[in-house]
């Protein structure tokens, strides 16, 4: 029994020290694990540090994305509206340049109406003093008239008296022949040659007179056939003249016809052809360049949106600006529109008062021949005046104040008829002579100055155009 004992007492020990054994080396690889436990815990914790690294960086990006999303649909808002604002801009350039060469033609067209106007307010003066002149010869013309017709009715009397005194001679005549007959044995010889001589004498001084009568008579009708050529003259010059007038009143009309065509269709035009051209500015080189293009969409991803934003928004107001300007330059050239219009209207007045006139030179004219047409049928003329004063100087009245009263009227006549070969002298004259240069108005040169000036600020608006879309195509590009 006591030999079982000890070996089982032996086999515990063995036991014990195994089992110390086994167990240090369990403490060993506790303390291992224990230690690799440790660095995995550390692990652990690195990795779930990272993952909330990570997970914050998604989340960073995830919002980043979202930004950059609703940047790229701002963007392509903005690119919409610069495109808009493109073609609004092409439209109103296309307007501004067809609106300048239209000023510019006006600006022709005014000035040449300017001068029609300077040359019409000439004609128009020259015709009024010459209906003042015509006016004041057919009043001098009718006060000779009623002055002739006193006369000739006294000279009709006259010349009754006349007619009844040349019966008595004739019969007084007859007596004397008679009684010479009866007596020509008692009469003497010395007194018949006496009268003889006498009766020689007064028809000597009667034929010189008579002669001298017809020398008068024929240098009155040369002077009155002179007169004649010059009024047939005169009367192609003022025929030429209102052919010219005809002339310059269809320019006119058709000139006023261009200039409300021009405003109609400025009205009506609104650049919706004209606007259809998208033809915009060619790409830049930079584009084709891929490298530049990974670098700027490397920074542009850096940036913020809000810088961006902002630029966007800078972008936007200056379109805007520069569409105000736009608008304010269209309404300048409205306005030069509607000078031009109240132009063409003071034209439309012009011509009225030339329609009165050349109706009051009608009148005037009819007036005038109604008052040769009484001359000529009561027979009153320097031919009809001379004759009778021969008639009155060969049939030798004794009353001389008639032949002095003819002989001053045929004076006067005359004197009237050298008058108006000066005045043929001076229309002549002045036809001749050059017009005068028209005038430019005043309000030719400030429109001059406002499309200048218009030209100026479209050139600086093309400048800033070209600026803001090389802009735009820049961030285009880089998103």
């Amino acid at each position: 029994m006591t030999e079982e004992t000890v070996v089982e007492e032996v086999n515990y020990e063995e036991q014990y020290g195994v089992l110390v054994e086994e167990n240090k080396k369990l403490k060993i690889d506790i303390s291992s694990l224990q230690l690799s436990n440790r660095s995995l815990v550390n692990q652990n914790r690195d990795e779930k540090k990272k993952v909330m690294d990570c997970r914050l960086q998604i989340a960073d990006l995830e919002g980043r994305l979202k930004a950059f999303d609703s940047t790229k649909q701002e963007l392509a808002d903005s690119q919409g509206q610069c495109e808009r604002v493109r073609m609004t801009l092409e439209s109103c350039e296309a307007k501004l340049a067809d609106a300048e060469r239209r000023a510019d033609e006006a600006s022709g067209l005014i000035k040449i109406k300017d001068s029609i106007i300077v040359k019409q307010s000439n004609f128009t003066k020259e015709i009024e003093e010459r209906l003042r002149n015509v006016t004041e010869e057919r009043d001098n013309l009718l006060h000779k008239t009623s002055n002739l017709e006193t006369e000739l009715n006294i000279a009709i009397v006259r010349g009754e008296d006349a007619d009844d005194l040349k019966e008595r001679l004739k019969a007084l005549q007859e007596l004397f022949d008679s009684l010479v007959n009866e007596r020509s044995e008692t009469t003497s010889e010395s007194g018949l040659a006496a009268a003889n001589e006498y009766f020689q004498s007064e028809q000597a001084k009667s034929e010189s007179r008579i002669t001298e009568l017809k020398e008068i008579k024929g240098g009155l009708e040369q002077k009155i056939e002179e007169l004649c050529d010059d009024k047939k003259k005169l009367q192609m010059q003022l025929e030429q003249q209102f052919d010219e007038y005809e002339k310059l009143g269809e320019k006119c009309a058709t000139l006023e016809a261009r200039i409300k065509e021009m405003a109609h269709s400025e009205r009506r035009y609104g650049g919706g052809i004209l606007g259809g051209r998208l033809i915009g500015p060619t790409l830049p080189p930079w584009i084709a360049d891929d490298k530049k293009l990974e670098n700027d969409l490397e920074r542009l991803s850096k940036t913020d949106p809000a810088t961006l934003r902002a630029k966007v928004m800078e972008l936007e107001s200056q379109v805007n600006e520069l569409n105000q300007l736009l608008t304010y330059r269209e309404d300048v050239i409205l306005r030069i529109h509607e000078e031009i219009s109240k132009k063409a209207s003071k034209l439309e007045a012009a011509d009225v008062e030339r329609s009165s006139l050349t109706a009051q030179i009608s009148i005037l004219k009819r007036e005038l021949a109604t008052a040769r047409e009484d001359l000529a049928r009561r027979g009153v003329g320097p031919i009809e005046l001379k004759l009778r004063l021969t008639v009155y100087e060969i049939n030798g009245i004794e009353n001389i104040n008639g032949a002095n009263g003819l002989r001053t009227d045929l004076e006067n006549m005359e004197k009237e008829n050298q008058e108006l070969k000066q005045r043929i002298k001076r229309l002549e004259e002045a036809a001749i002579a050059t017009p005068p240069k028209p005038i430019i108005p005043q309000s030719d040169l400030s429109d001059r100055n406002k499309i200048i000036e218009l030209q100026g600020a479209v050139n600086q608006l093309r400048m800033d155009n070209e600026a803001k879309r090389s802009e735009l195509f820049d961030l285009r590009s880089r998103f």
